[in-house]
């Protein structure tokens, strides 16, 4: 189950915060925002990544203005506060936990500050580790999942039912 704490970069593991720890030194979390106009210009990305086994946190803001790109890259030592999402001239913030985000940029060169507003509820994906129990029963939660995410083109089932299938 995904909670507010899913919004911050304090993940363990590919699961929601909940799930245990890995001594994995290249395990990560990241942000990643992009957005554009219809026209194509004004563009921007940013992403933040957090290496805790590391020890360090990064993030780069790129924006491309009149066929001109300009890019802000900063890195610190991570800390023990991972709630802290402040690197050099770039923050991001959790206003409101799954709804509400803010970029700031802060450069000589580079100055914005965005505003990014949920337009759906969160969505929370099926696991990449297995955790036990019946294969089969693993295969139709994902297939659930994937049909109330909108995704029912991408599921289907490539077994033949049990008396259509050819002996070996």
């Amino acid at each position: 189950m995904i909670t507010q704490g899913d919004d911050y970069p304090i993940h363990q593991t590919p699961e929601p915060v909940q799930q245990v720890f890995t001594s994995d030194r290249n395990f990560y979390d990241r942000f990643f925002f992009n957005g554009y106009f219809r026209e194509g210009e004004p563009y921007f990305a940013a992403a933040m990544g957090i290496y805790p086994n590391v020890g360090i946190i990064d993030c780069a803001f790129s924006v491309v203005a009149g066929g001109v790109q300009h890019c802000v890259r900063a890195s610190r030592v991570l800390g023990a506060e991972r709630m802290d999402t402040r690197v050099g001239p770039i923050s991001i913030e959790i206003v409101r936990p799954m709804r509400t985000m803010r970029l700031r940029v802060n450069h000589e060169a580079v100055k914005a500050d965005l505003m990014f507003e949920a337009r759906a509820e969160a969505i929370d994906r099926p696991s990449e580790i297995e955790h036990g129990g019946d294969p089969a029963e693993r295969v139709q939660a994902r297939r659930k999942h994937r049909l109330r995410r909108g995704h029912a083109d991408q599921v289907e089932d490539f077994r033949q039912p049990e008396d259509e299938q050819e002996e070996v």
